[in-house]
């Protein structure tokens, strides 16, 4: 069978191509890849740069990478009247949406020339369905997955600040909660975030357990979750996937987790096997969950080998690679040894409500 020529748009520069991407060129015969790397970090910019991205008509297939670059490859295929399929890979989106009254209709029109698009959470895939008028039956779910670098020693390696929780990341957390709940436990927090106002920081003072620290590095954020009790993602609400990174990091560590009990990351943890949850917004469940792994070793080592076991399953570089080439291969017909992927009414996942996770 002859290899399909593939283009894959995606948001970095020639040097940050993702590993699944390489890891599949070595293990699949299926495709040959090329890359298209947009260094901009605008909005405006990705989209712009997508439109001038050359020779997509010299494709069998088109992959881009997020939301604004998705966009762009979408409207520059519909203007110009190709019918290459194109997957979308990455749909969750922690900017401003495109959803002014004024261009939703438009905006609708371009994102319905995709082919396929790959949410990393179920959830995902009904929001931006209504968002955009989206059928169901154009996404998939792929977990989020990488392979866990090697962590240097950092500025969080010293064990005068233990113990202590942490949350880390910047899109839709609960913050407030999360200081709320550790006031009288004895356990220190550790928040991560970025481009918070000088006001907003000022906020913390008043409590003398909370560091809050602002632009670090992967690998200072990595050492920081290491040394912690448990890592933490409380969701503000469902409107936006959110914690991805932070929860794959901390599975494939065997580090145990606190998570909201919420769509947007329960395709991320089993409830009490691999995570303790909680109730989103309340001060009284995320403290009893601190205290609890605080107060017993074993469940901590417990949740967080169950949750390695369940990261490298699911969530590492060939995880990925092998769920976006069963996608791939459904779209493009390939015969059944390349893989088949059922839609996301059929997956086993979608058959489990959060509760039973």
């Amino acid at each position: 069978m002859a290899r399909l020529r593939a283009l894959y748009v995606y948001a970095g520069t020639a040097f940050s191509e993702p590993p699944w991407i390489t890891g599949h060129r070595l293990t699949c015969n299926a495709f040959d890849w090329t890359s298209a790397p947009i260094p901009t970090a605008s909005s405006l910019g990705r989209v712009w740069s997508s439109l001038v991205v050359p020779d997509l008509n010299a494709y069998d297939l088109i992959v881009s990478s997020e939301y604004f670059i998705g966009f762009g490859i979408n409207l520059r295929l519909r203007l110009s009247g190709a019918n290459t399929p194109h997957i979308v890979w990455g749909m969750n989106q922690s900017r401003r949406a495109l959803d002014m009254q004024a261009t939703k209709g438009v905006v609708s029109w371009v994102f319905n020339r995709s082919t396929r698009i790959i949410v990393h959470s179920r959830h995902e895939s009904l929001l931006f369905s209504s968002l955009h008028n989206i059928a169901e039956d154009k996404f998939r779910f792929v977990h989020w997955g990488f392979d866990l670098p090697q962590i240097r020693p950092s500025k969080f390696s010293d064990t005068e600040r233990r113990p202590y929780v942490c949350l880390i990341g910047r899109n839709n957390r609960d913050v407030a909660t999360f200081c709320a709940g550790l006031q009288g436990t004895g356990i220190r927090g550790i928040v991560i975030t970025s481009g918070l106002p000088d006001a907003e920081l000022d906020d913390f003072s008043q409590f003398s357990n909370i560091e809050v620290h602002q632009d670090l590095t992967m690998n200072e954020c990595l050492d920081c979750m290491r040394g912690a009790l448990a890592n933490v993602v409380l969701v503000s609400d469902n409107a936006r996937g959110a914690g991805h990174i932070t929860m794959v990091a901390a599975m494939l560590m065997g580090k145990p987790q606190i998570i909201s009990i919420a769509p947007v990351v329960d395709d991320y943890y089993r409830k009490g096997e691999t995570a303790l949850g909680v109730s989103v917004g309340s001060v009284h469940d995320f403290r009893s969950a601190v205290l609890r792994l605080g107060e017993d070793p074993a469940l901590a080592r417990d949740l967080g080998q169950r949750g390695r076991q369940f990261g490298l399953e699911h969530c590492t570089n060939d995880a990925v690679a092998t769920r976006f080439i069963e996608v791939a291969a459904e779209l493009m017909a390939l015969p059944a040894s390349a893989g088949s992927t059922p839609a996301l009414s059929d997956s086993p996942w979608s058959k489990q409500s959060a509760v039973e996770r």
